[in-house]
């Protein structure tokens, strides 16, 4: 009975690391859909604020996050959060930079 017992403990506890990993996976998973709709939507802006205004800066910002999109340049730690947002003055950064690493890639592991 013993052994019966331990050998349930060891499969419940085998399925739960199992379950553990697979969440982080899927919030993994979540946050880079999310930064790639959060990303979109800042291109989306910075394209009508650049029409609207002429000023260089906001092409400037649409072509960094490009780069960072497609592993050109480096990306900012935290891009989940609000970053974009931040970025007053061109190349002031709210975050430092991480490591460079295509967003799709990212999305394929």
């Amino acid at each position: 009975t013993l052994l019966l017992l331990m050998g349930i403990l060891y499969i419940t506890t085998e399925k739960q690391d199992g379950l553990y990993q697979s969440q982080v996976e899927r919030y993994s998973s979540y946050l880079l859909a999310d930064e790639l709709r959060q990303s979109s939507d800042d291109l989306t802006r910075l394209a009508r604020t650049y029409v609207m205004t002429g000023d260089d800066k906001y092409e400037k910002m649409y072509w960094d996050i490009l780069a960072i999109r497609n592993g050109d340049k480096a990306r900012p730690q935290h891009m989940e959060r609000i970053y974009w947002d931040l970025v007053l003055n061109y190349g002031q950064k709210p975050s430092p930079d991480g490591g460079r690493e295509a967003l799709q890639s990212l999305m394929e592991k």
